[in-house]
Formats: C-alpha cells, structure tokens, sequence
C-alpha cells in the first residue's frame, strides 16, 4: 500500500509498504530509499512513537494514502574522555607503557 512520509523540512515522501512489515523494516525501507540512517529515525503515526521491536503498520492502523511522521535525532556528541582514550590507543606501540 502506498504512505506518504512527511518530515519536519516539509518534505512529503512517497512509501510502499506493507501492513505486515515490522517498524524495523520500515526504518530500514525508509534508510535505503530516502538515505536517512535508520537509528536517526524516529516515527510517529497518529501522535504516538512507534516501537521498533515487533509492532508492524497495521498495528498502527495505518491505511492506503496514510502518512507518518519522520523527526531526525541528532548524533550523540562523542565524550571528551573517551575521545583522548581512543587517542592514546592509536599512539600506543607493543611493548611500550603509556604513563597514566
């Protein structure tokens, strides 16, 4: 069945989807059509998140010429520490000790 997916740019995207098909693979469809990294997404259909696990479409009750939502989380910012520790691995040659 045909869906629209809209987003918060304004952007209206056409999907074809299936009742059966898991929220999972919905984000995965909407990843390899539209190119939106599927753990950036997040869905919503008739004012409620859906679930990735085993929810699928027609769980949601959504119907031929339907929509959903589209909001994009932002990456996590990467942690100062753990970015000076992934430093030191790199410099780090075997047999030598980095002082702590």
């Amino acid at each position: 069945m045909k869906i629209t997916l809209k987003t918060l740019k304004g952007q209206q995207l056409p999907l074809e989807v299936q009742p059966e098909m898991t929220v999972a693979a919905l984000k995965a469809l909407i990843a390899e059509t539209h190119g939106q990294d599927a753990s950036t997404q997040k869905l919503i259909a008739y004012g409620k998140v859906m679930e990735d696990e085993t929810k699928t479409v027609a769980d949601y009750k959504i119907v031929e010429n339907g929509f959903i939502v589209m909001m994009v989380a932002k990456a996590k910012p990467v942690r100062a520490a753990a970015a000076e520790d992934a430093k030191q691995e790199e410099v780090a040659q075997p047999g030598v000790t980095l002082p702590a």
